[in-house]
């Protein structure tokens, strides 16, 4: 998986966040990984960071499971915010997967 590939996942990951009415506050890229010797597949995590109220939330998670390419929410956090009670703090560690090259 190549920087190319890396840039459009986080644009995707961007259109499908602020369709739901979530605010990215950041979008980090992690190390890529192979998933072993011979591995046809490539792991890419990305670590977000926004601020989301609830319903919003469930809709940017729905539209990661229906969405085209693969994203696999491997945690998340979600704390409170003081200055908006009804728009959170949300942390999620995502991860996509491409076939390699």
């Amino acid at each position: 998986m190549g920087t190319d590939d890396i840039s459009i996942l986080l644009e995707n990951l961007s259109q499908l966040a602020s369709s739901t009415g979530i605010k990215i506050v950041s979008l980090k890229p992690a190390e890529i990984t192979r998933m072993g010797k011979g591995a046809l597949y490539s792991s890419a995590p990305i670590k977000m960071s926004a601020l989301a109220g609830a319903y919003e939330l469930g809709k940017f998670l729905v539209k990661l499971e229906t969405n085209p390419v693969y994203f696999r929410v491997n945690g998340m956090r979600i704390n409170e915010n003081p200055g908006d009670p009804r728009k959170h703090f949300v942390e999620l560690d995502i991860e996509s997967f491409r076939r390699g090259r």
